[in-house]
């Protein structure tokens, strides 16, 4: 009695382990996936940003940068004057 217990408790596990284990192994399969498209995302993002550091040192260099800041410092203070006319508060 007591083999056949385990016989049929033995086949029982085997048959929920052989339905399990392909639902684990896609479970794997698409947490690896996961990251490596997180990898790739974190990847593209790190260029990105680094692209744009890159166009920020360039453009302030170049003249017109320069001529852009110089007119900016010069119609600043008029357009504080204008904000505090305009709000006396």
């Amino acid at each position: 009695v007591a083999i056949l217990l385990f016989n049929k408790s033995f086949h029982l596990l085997q048959s929920i382990m052989e339905q399990f284990n392909p639902c684990l192994r896609n479970f794997i399969a698409m947490g690896k996936n996961y990251e490596k498209a997180l990898s790739s995302v974190t990847f593209a993002a790190k260029g990105y940003f680094d692209a744009l550091v890159r166009m920020g040192e360039l453009a302030s260099e170049s003249q017109g940068s320069k001529d852009l800041g110089e007119s900016r410092h010069l119609v600043l203070p008029q357009g504080k004057r204008q904000t505090v006319w305009l709000d006396p508060t």
